[in-house]
């Protein structure tokens, strides 16, 4: 057989890239430019390192359902093989066979994730028709399209299965999803003072797995220059609280209910898996309380909202 054509290889690309993201009109020639300069890839082994440092770094992933706006949270999980019994001194003892952290990457065959938050999803994943697996870098988002396979039991941990991405594109600019922070939620955060200031509280507008904002007053501004350091705690409803640090983020003007506000951002550094996992933990309550407020304001306007 004959490698297909150029043109060939753009239409079927373009047919993969309508699929996942139909929303994008890609023409041939962007098509071309954009696969020229690195942006569109279908190579198994041009997406292989970006599975391997988000399954060894542990980074926190977004899964979007069929191109439901609404965003659950996962991460890869290694597909540790079975463990091999051995008979020692005529007792049988089980024993780690050979194996180093992301093997089974490397077969470019599937990929493995722990089971997504909230757990709803984990029900609609079970009939989606597609998927788009995203990570996040301080510049943007890379994007892979994906289909769920089943749900596994790998050392007896509930585990997804998926198809081992069929395209990949990076996106400049785009953040990780955000929960709004439901005005019934108490919620707050103390931010760090910097330059001999006192500490600041406010109200989190929105967080995510990597980042919080929040509303500051205007003369507030200067107190936040982009990239400093600067330590902050969340505390939700006063049983669930967290210390961590991170980097600021630009001051931008945003069109409240109240006329102009001014809003900053913290970008987090997670240091150690548990902090990660408690930021998780958080976002995910956040979504639910901000989707039971959702649930009881339509049931109160006699608005049906799409689950």
């Amino acid at each position: 057989m004959t490698d297909p054509s150029p043109q060939t290889a753009l239409h079927a690309l373009g047919k993969k890239l309508k699929l996942f993201f139909p929303e994008e009109n890609y023409s041939m020639e962007q098509l071309e430019e954009l696969v020229s300069c690195g942006e569109i890839f279908t190579e198994a082994k041009r997406i292989l390192p970006y599975l391997q440092s988000a399954l060894l770094e542990e980074q926190v992933l977004e899964i979007e359902l069929d191109g439901m706006t609404r965003i659950y949270i996962t991460r890869l999980s290694d597909a540790l093989p079975a463990l091999i019994e051995e008979i020692v001194d005529g007792e049988p003892i089980l024993t780690e066979p050979p194996y180093t952290e992301g093997d089974y990457l490397k077969a470019m065959g599937y990929l493995v994730t722990l089971p997504l938050e909230p757990g709803m999803g984990n029900i609609h994943i079970k009939d989606s028709k597609k998927l788009v697996l995203r990570l996040f870098t301080r510049s943007g988002a890379l994007e892979f399209g994906t289909f769920f396979q089943e749900m596994t039991l790998i050392r007896d941990i509930p585990l997804l299965k998926l198809a081992y991405p069929v395209v990949g594109r990076l996106i400049k600019g785009v953040r990780a999803y955000r929960a709004m922070v439901p005005a019934g939620l108490d919620a707050k955060i103390i931010i760090s003072g910097a330059h001999g200031a006192k500490d600041l509280i406010s109200r989190p507008l929105e967080i995510s797995a990597h980042e919080v904002f929040f509303t500051i007053e205007k003369e507030e501004g200067p107190l936040f220059t982009p990239d400093e350091p600067r330590n902050i705690q969340i505390i939700i409803e006063e049983d669930q609280d967290v210390c961590i640090s991170g980097s600021t983020l630009p001051v931008e003007k945003i069109r409240g209910r109240k006329g102009v506000e001014y809003r900053c951002g913290i970008y987090f550094d997670l240091q150690t898996r548990s902090l990660a996992a408690e930021i998780e933990a958080i976002v995910a309550r956040v979504q639910r309380a901000y989707l039971k407020e959702l649930v009881e304001k339509s049931e109160a306007s006699g608005l049906n909202l799409p689950s």
